[in-house]
């Protein structure tokens, strides 16, 4: 009997130790880091600014956000086709647009390292075909940065139209141009131009010897196993390519289904491509595994124009800053999609938006959720209220220097500012005299206020491109 009970004694001894500790332990548990509580709110932000872009009942968009190499969010939002609700993956394919231009260049620089040609030679050299060769002397490095002159395609009219569905080559779009003059010296002014890079994807055709589809799918696409990247026809049937939409520029702005645009103008805009073949290519950059470091840099590095105004506009990247942080970005925007990557060095923060909805302004959200990883303080969080009767003052037109017209009206106590025909957008006042776009924090308008406190003048920009000027009429 005392055996027994010096068993039992020893028994529950044990048991009570062990809930003992194992109270101990539940008590003693530490609650969620601060760090790790952060990380949550951080990436619960960021899906929710996404999210309030991108809603699950509109368009769809692939976004990812990484750091370091390591991936802070990859995630679909909204829907591939609309009518149907067949909602976004993050394995559907994009047409990605002007982002196109970035691969082009790179396809360029390879050829100058290779000693096919130079960056800074005559154009006649390598495209002799091009009439306004012969008058003007531009160069490739030129043609890279958009400081040529060349004029833009999609604004030859009624010669050429670029919508439709009427299968057209890059020949076809130097024959459109040929006969066009350009629209200021090289290298005295910066235009983006898309004609430009049709211009260089004959290039490198004439280097190569090879048609520039063939050589991207080659020397890029292979070379770097990127497998689900292409080049969009609307003949072919691609497996998991979205189904583009736009906004429509009247109102109330629906999203509607968008226009059809010429296949075949591959070196300025036609890439297809995902989010994962996006990252490989980023990688490539990164490692110099295409090009050298020193190639890199030139890329990544601001053209200066004559006069030594810095165009913000490297060799197929826009090159600005962030705050105090460096970045290197490029969007991608025709009818059927809006895309837009956006590369922090310093941090090695790479975000990329690929969206199937064109008007969407992916370039906004990219900053946003860059910032809000960064911790750079937003534009939005300096809006200030003016009153009616101060914000009645800038309205009226306002004629630019390359002979546009921007109307600043006011609607329901908020200004807009619309340019020629096109959209209304809502500007937002930071000071006294500057406005923001709400849709697009990066860009704004700087009113110039004379002695007797009128307004005289405008002047818009944003972080990627050189100020434009207005005066009032």
């Amino acid at each position: 009997m005392n055996l027994f009970r010096s068993k039992s004694f020893v028994l529950l001894s044990i048991i009570l130790v062990s809930i003992l500790f194992f109270a101990a332990c539940i008590t003693d548990r530490k609650p969620d880091t601060p760090k790790t509580q952060e990380k949550a709110t951080l990436s619960q932000l960021l899906e929710e600014k996404i999210n309030l872009h991108y809603p699950a009942d509109g368009a769809g968009a692939v976004v990812l956000i990484r750091k370091g190499g390591k991936t802070l969010l990859k995630k679909a939002f909204g829907n591939i086709n609309i009518e149907h609700q067949v909602r976004a993956q993050t394995d559907m394919k994009f047409r990605i647009a002007s982002i196109t231009k970035q691969f082009t260049a790179v396809c360029i620089l390879m050829l100058e390292e290779q000693g096919k040609l130079s960056l800074d030679s005559d154009i006649k050299e390598y495209i002799p075909e091009y009439k306004q060769s012969h008058d003007h002397n531009i160069t490739i490095r030129q043609l890279l940065g958009h400081t040529a002159g060349i004029p833009e395609y999609t604004e030859v009219k009624p010669s050429y139209d670029h919508h439709g569905t009427d299968r057209v080559t890059m020949d076809t779009i130097v024959n459109v141009i040929n006969n066009v003059s350009l629209d200021f010296k090289p290298g005295t002014d910066w235009k983006y131009s898309n004609s430009g890079y049709v211009l260089l994807g004959k290039i490198v055709e004439n280097v190569s010897k090879q048609e520039f589809r063939a050589y991207v799918q080659e020397h890029i696409f292979d070379a770097l196993n990127m497998k689900q990247s292409s080049f969009y026809d609307f003949y072919e049937i691609v497996p998991q390519l979205s189904k583009g939409y736009e906004i429509a520029e009247e109102k109330p702005h629906k999203i509607v289904h968008a226009k059809a645009v010429k296949p075949g103008t591959l070196a300025d805009g036609g890439i297809i491509s995902t989010i994962d073949d996006i990252t490989i290519w980023y990688d490539a950059l990164k490692n110099n595994t295409l090009i050298s470091e020193k190639q890199k840099q030139i890329a990544f590095t601001s053209q200066s124009l004559h006069d030594g105004r810095k165009t913000k506009y490297g060799l197929g990247w826009w090159t600005t800053t962030l705050g105090e942080y460096t970045t290197v970005e490029h969007g991608g925007n025709i009818h059927g999609t809006e895309c837009y990557s956006l590369w922090i060095l310093e941090e090695d923060l790479q975000i990329i938006v690929l969206s199937n909805l064109n008007r969407s302004y992916p370039a906004g959200l990219t900053v946003q959720l860059a910032s809000d990883v960064l911790g750079v303080s937003s534009n939005l969080e300096q809006v200030k209220s003016l009153d009616e009767s101060v914000l009645k003052k800038f309205t009226g037109a306002y004629t630019h220097e390359d002979g546009t017209i921007r109307n600043i009206t006011l609607e329901n106590g908020q200004l807009n500012s619309q340019r020629d025909q096109g959209r209304k957008f809502v500007i937002v006042p930071i000071s006294e005299h500057k406005f923001i776009f709400k849709s697009d924090p990066d860009w704004w308008i700087d009113f110039t206020i004379n002695e007797d406190k009128k307004i005289e003048n405008l002047a818009v920009g944003s972080r990627t491109t050189l100020v434009s000027n207005g005066k009032r009429n």
